[in-house]
């Protein structure tokens, strides 16, 4: 028997050894591990009273994106702070889930 033939018939045992660890591993990554295959949720953090640009630096370090809403007229607050947001601080969301800042304006 030569050394081509044996190669071949442990050709089916080898494809089903390294199958076998293929399925376990990614049962490992899916079923231990899903946090890094799967998005989770993430606490939504209070950035009202913050300058827009820096609230969406806050939220996209968590995970979420921020946009902007509504307007509202504020003489005693800087142009471009937050003054709402939604969902509010404190609840869980889905990371990637956008957040929506209402902001002040003087006109």
């Amino acid at each position: 028997m030569s050394l081509r033939t044996r190669l071949r018939a442990s050709l089916p045992y080898a494809v089903t050894i390294i199958g076998g660890f293929l399925i376990a591993y990614l049962v490992v990554a899916f079923l231990v591990f899903p946090s890094g295959v799967i998005p989770g949720d993430a606490k939504v953090p209070n950035v009202v009273g913050l300058q827009f640009d820096d609230a969406a630096q806050r939220l996209a370090a968590v995970g979420f994106k921020a946009s902007r809403g509504d307007q509202q007229v504020r003489e005693a607050t800087p142009v471009g702070t937050v003054l709402a947001q939604d969902p509010p601080s404190g609840t869980k969301e889905p990371e990637g889930s956008t957040v929506t800042l209402t902001v002040s304006t003087n006109q």
